[in-house]
């Protein structure tokens, strides 16, 4: 059962797991989630079905090369989102180098996922406690190296789609920027996006 991930009532789970060693290890999984609900004070709407196949590759380094496609499954359509691409670790932290792609992607199929996972409010506490104070460095501060986007459709609240999703997400030197993201509608006319986000102390 997925019932026992946080926030999810109800659920089922099915999966197959295989890993082999061979000079590298090779590690290969099936799953399945189906018939998942939610604590109705998350949500009370239809979660999809989730399936995934996904295979992981480390080598002697430590270097893992992955690749994982998901299918969404939901009120009669169905989302897919194909994860792939490279993890290292070295004296700075993460190295990333992936791609996210998808031939139909709806928005609300894979946004719906975070609420299981989003759990409840804190319980207030009666003591007084500090104010938090400003982060010294940006969550991303240990990661560098890029993200590859390749959506043919993306689609959000049935109105609004967008396609040909392309471009980058680079993480460097505590910046994440946009490198030439860019989108088609259906009109014809195209946006192009470049910018980024500086961490200062």
């Amino acid at each position: 059962a997925a019932a026992g991930l946080a926030g999810l009532i109800k659920g089922n789970a099915s999966g197959d797991f295989i890993a082999t060693v061979a000079g590298k290890t090779e590690v290969q999984t099936k799953l399945a989630l189906s018939e998942l609900v939610a604590e109705p004070k998350l949500t009370i709407e239809t979660l999809p079905t989730i399936t995934a196949e996904i295979r992981a590759d480390i080598a002697a380094d430590g270097k893992i090369t992955f690749n994982a496609p998901l299918l969404f499954s939901r009120d009669g359509r169905k989302s897919d989102l194909a994860l792939s691409g490279t993890l290292a670790t070295g004296p700075a932290g993460l190295a990333v180098d992936a791609r996210v792609a998808s031939t139909l992607l709806v928005v609300e199929d894979v946004q719906i996922l975070a609420a299981p996972f989003a759990g409840g409010s804190p319980a207030p506490s009666t003591a007084a406690t500090p104010a938090p104070g400003r982060d010294a460095k940006p969550a991303w501060a240990c990661i560098s190296g890029q993200v590859a986007l390749s959506l043919k459709k993306v689609v959000y609240a049935q109105k609004f789609e967008v396609a040909d999703v392309g471009g980058a997400i680079r993480i460097d030197a505590g910046a994440l920027k946009l490198d030439g993201v860019r989108a088609g509608f259906s009109d014809g006319s195209e946006f192009k996006l470049n910018g980024g986000v500086t961490f200062r102390e």
